[in-house]
């Protein structure tokens, strides 16, 4: 198997064409299809087309490829609403404690009190 190869066998794992992955990757889709027709990328090249894939090198270049756990787009489930998990596709929830949000009260350490 080679780069050509792998590259379109996680394409097809997540649902992408190649011509969305250039564009994850900041390529032209024309200039991203000659080098892979040339089978030799440099290796930032192949950094960009796995991190792409949000998998390593080692994996796009593993045969057969390794997918990354996490999903190639955000679940449909979400509906652009809210903060989900970029591995798992779950939905994140922040609390934030009292002691971390300001109050009226409190005055910065290095400054004195204004007077109103």
């Amino acid at each position: 198997m080679n780069i050509r190869d792998n590259v379109k066998m996680l394409c097809k794992q997540y649902g992408i064409t190649q011509k969305e992955l250039s564009a994850r990757i900041g390529m032209k889709e024309n200039t991203f299809n000659i080098i892979l027709g040339k089978g030799n990328p440099q290796l930032s090249t192949l950094e960009r087309i796995a991190h792409g894939f949000g998998i390593t090198v080692s994996d796009l270049l593993s045969e057969p490829p390794v997918p990354s756990s996490a999903p190639a787009q955000q679940p449909e489930h979400t509906n652009g609403q809210g903060l989900f998990c970029p591995h798992c596709g779950g939905r994140i929830t922040l609390y934030v404690r009292a002691e971390d949000t300001p109050s009226d009260t409190q005055q910065p350490k290095d400054t004195e009190p204004q007077e109103r």
